[in-house]
């Protein structure tokens, strides 16, 4: 069995990202939009994450990416596939 933080030390580190590591140091801003894209091996950070970027008045958008689902799509999918890049999605993402 592997080393598992607190949650209270997780939601120290979280602290430390979104409210004062995030927009070069001034921290999230109520109303700010902030994407995370977690893979799982941080799931435990997910709760403490979004615990701090609510606190901050911040909206969480998250992203969480299970184990081999990467792997699985670059060993299945075509060239066309992977190399799509969906500009309209990506501009209404950003």
């Amino acid at each position: 069995m592997s080393y598992q933080p607190t949650h209270e030390l997780l939601k120290k580190y979280a602290d430390v990202f979104v409210k004062f590591a995030l927009r070069s140091g001034e921290g999230a801003k109520e109303g700010d939009v902030i994407f995370v894209q977690l893979p799982e091996i941080a799931k435990p950070f997910y709760i403490p994450l979004q615990e701090s970027i609510l606190e901050a008045g911040a909206i969480p958008i998250f992203e969480y990416l299970a184990d081999g689902v990467t792997k699985h799509y670059y060993e299945k999918a075509t060239i066309e596939q992977i190399s799509f890049y969906p500009d309209t999605y990506i501009t209404g993402k950003v």
